[in-house]
């Protein structure tokens, strides 16, 4: 269980950070937070714009602790910029439901457990961890994949996990990194079902079917 908490506990810090990232596109563009799924949608612009600033990133400097440290520093600038708007969705009923927070707290858990777990894919020693490596410990190689042919697949979704290998997550951000985004997709498919529930609960018989 206090592995598990870890993991959990680190997801939600990294959902804050990322949620506080899009806040700041999304306010941008005169967009406001109205719900919770307002808060998804700047996840996914935040994780986004985060891996974009780390490709322009990696072309110079190798992906540190130091990236990790300008992301969070602008994720709290995107909360403070939009404190209002989330203080009054926490506030109000919109935010969660109790049957969705029980169910999320149940497939968090859930794929805690599975992130818990030894890395079983193959793929992962052939190529995914040398990649990070490379990322961790200099900037972009040209002609890389001369070395290796996979190593030049230009997954920009290595230098997001290089970013989080850092403190008590150096060397396992295995366990954290992919984990997170289940759990927010798993997220939005309940919210959807919720909806749909709702909008054919408010119809006729004839019309839902």
């Amino acid at each position: 269980m206090f592995v598990l908490s870890l993991i959990i506990s680190a997801w939600l810090l990294l959902f804050i950070t990322f949620c506080g990232i899009g806040l700041i596109i999304r306010r941008y563009f005169g967009l406001k937070v109205y719900g919770v799924e307002n808060l998804i949608t700047s996840f996914w612009i935040g994780w986004a714009y985060a891996i974009f600033f780390l490709q322009l990133w990696n072309l110079l400097f190798r992906v540190d602790w130091l990236p990790l440290v300008i992301i969070s520093i602008m994720a709290i600038l995107g909360l403070l910029w939009n404190y209002k708007d989330l203080s009054s969705l926490f506030e109000s009923k919109k935010f969660i439901g109790i049957f969705f927070g029980f169910i999320l707290i149940l497939t968090a858990v859930w794929i805690a457990e599975l992130a818990a777990l030894p890395i079983l894919n193959t793929d992962s020693g052939l190529y995914h961890l040398n990649s990070i490596r490379w990322a961790q410990t200099f900037p972009i190689v040209p002609g890389l994949g001369n070395l290796h042919g996979r190593l030049a697949f230009n997954s920009s979704y290595f230098l997001y996990v290089a970013a989080l290998e850092v403190g008590l997550w150096l060397h396992r951000t295995q366990h954290i990194a992919n984990g997170l985004l289940m759990l927010v997709l798993f997220m939005q498919i309940y919210i959807s079902a919720i909806r749909i529930f709702r909008c054919n609960c408010k119809l006729p018989l004839s019309e839902t079917l």
